[in-house]
């Protein structure tokens, strides 16, 4: 299980933002076993010293600088990149030109490394996502190695929950082949649904949204399960420039916490119902 340490900016309260030591010992205390952040030497150093793994990030949509961004991953310490390529108006083309460079360099480094789907980049939609696997199979003969955070379509596709598993695992060989998922509790109008309200108690939109995070875990599960590993992210953004988390909603870091507690748990229960079928 991954934090983002973007979750805890502004954390616990505006005026009296933690340091970076103190967002890596909570991170550390919650239970988590990874972190994932732009890279930083003082991070490097408190990663080891609490005993963390890396998920490495960076956005780019510039082809020339992909070597230097992955140089600064593997120095790092990363042991899997996740990756924003482009924005909304970049071609197809340029797009497959940076997955390419992205692999090579990945393999350079000896470093996993997949693109995320996410608005405002080149993966913004189902189509433009489906269209670079393609093109990016045709390529190399491999799948495209995907981040997953189904938020990003789920909200561009305005759907309901009965259709979220029909639409947003249509390509099962990219779900099952991923190796890094954003698990961000949403619903067709909200990119990020609050996990609990402000008395403590989980929200009906969470628990909705729990049936296709289980829908998406099992189809993990019954593919190859790649590298037997599967780094998973409560992806709960914050108040602020983002406009994530919105203020009436419980913090960012305790929803976090609590996304994490009950997604380890149905893990549990799936890893279970897995080895008795």
């Amino acid at each position: 299980m991954t934090a983002n340490l973007w979750t805890l900016e502004g954390h616990p309260a505006t005026g009296m933002k933690w340091s970076l030591a103190q967002k890596v010992k909570a991170v550390k205390d919650a239970g988590f076993d990874a972190v994932t952040a732009p890279p930083t030497p003082e991070l490097a150093a408190l990663l080891r010293q609490h005993r963390l793994r890396y998920l490495g990030f960076f956005s780019s949509s510039d082809l020339q600088e992909i070597p230097g961004r992955m140089a600064e991953q593997c120095e790092a310490g990363a042991e899997v990149v996740n990756v924003q390529l482009g924005d909304d108006f970049t071609p197809a083309a340029e797009t497959l030109a940076l997955a390419l460079a992205v692999r090579q360099e990945s393999r350079r480094c000896g470093i996993y490394t997949a693109i995320e789907v996410h608005r405002d980049t080149a993966t913004e939609t189902p189509e433009k996502t489906y269209q670079l696997a393609d093109a990016y199979e045709r390529a190399t003969g491999e799948f495209l190695p995907v981040t997953w955070d189904h938020s990003h379509f789920a909200v561009v596709k305005h759907l309901k929950p009965h259709l979220y598993t029909e639409v947003l695992l249509q390509r099962s060989e990219l779900i099952e082949t991923a190796r890094l998922m954003h698990l961000r509790p949403f619903n067709g109008q909200h990119a990020q649904v609050p996990v609990m309200d402000l008395q403590g108690q989980v929200t009906v939109e969470f628990r909705q949204w729990l049936q296709f995070a289980d829908t998406l875990l099992a189809r993990w599960l019954a593919g190859p399960r790649p590298g037997d590993e599967l780094w998973v992210c409560p992806e709960i953004g914050p108040v602020g420039v983002h406009g994530y988390n919105l203020s009436v909603f419980p913090k960012s870091w305790d929803q976090a916490v609590r996304c994490a507690e009950v997604l380890r748990r149905r893990w549990t229960r799936l890893i279970a119902e897995t080895s008795r079928t």
